[in-house]
């Protein structure tokens, strides 16, 4: 198994800068929104910087993971999540 120490989305994040991560939970408790942002940046949720990934359940199942504007790029905002649109 081939573990990487850190993920690789976007333009992923060098070593000496682990990510800034970011969650929000449905009503149920479950996680809903997922985001990554370099720390290099000293990341706000104000600035276009993360890259955000919803995720959908059906009762407690897990079945879907979407990611905002269909993409894993670092350019959108972590206040918007609930606005932008996932595929």
């Amino acid at each position: 198994m081939d573990l990487q120490p850190y993920p690789l989305f976007g333009s992923g994040s060098p070593p000496e800068y682990p990510d800034t991560k970011r969650y929000a939970y449905n009503a149920s408790g479950q996680l809903q929104y997922e985001g990554w942002a370099s720390s290099s940046l000293n990341p706000q949720p104000t600035q276009a910087v993360w890259a955000i990934k919803m995720y959908t359940y059906s009762g407690t199942q897990l079945v879907l993971e979407q990611w905002a504007n269909g993409s894993s790029s670092r350019t959108n905002v972590w206040n918007n999540a609930a606005s932008l649109g996932y595929q």
